[in-house]
């Protein structure tokens, strides 16, 4: 690693791909904070963060693709970790064991 205060040179990062999660319903997904909504569990997920817009909000901290496509991310705003498609749509919530949750 470079010495603090020294730029590392030789190391390019360009952006392959973007892809926008949405809902279990389809609907855009935000990074907007939570603060406090919520919305209710319904079917088979859970209750789930939701910003003043009435979107999921998620606080994405980690993604693993799968080799099918499909990616757990973990969020701090729920917190939980979630199961996308490989379109990018929330397929499964796991809320972790409260004993994990701060």
């Amino acid at each position: 690693a470079p010495a603090a205060g020294r730029e590392q040179s030789g190391v390019k990062a360009t952006l392959a791909n973007t892809m926008l999660l949405t809902d279990d319903k389809g609907a855009d997904a935000t990074g907007l904070d939570p603060l406090n909504g919520v919305r209710e569990a319904a079917g088979d997920m859970p209750i789930l963060p939701q910003a003043e817009n009435g979107k999921l909000s998620l606080d994405d901290e980690a993604i693993v693709r799968l080799p099918d496509g499909t990616m757990f991310i973990s969020d701090e705003y729920g917190p939980n970790i979630y199961r996308f498609s490989a379109e990018g749509r929330l397929m499964s919530a796991t809320q972790p064991p409260a004993a994990l949750v701060p």
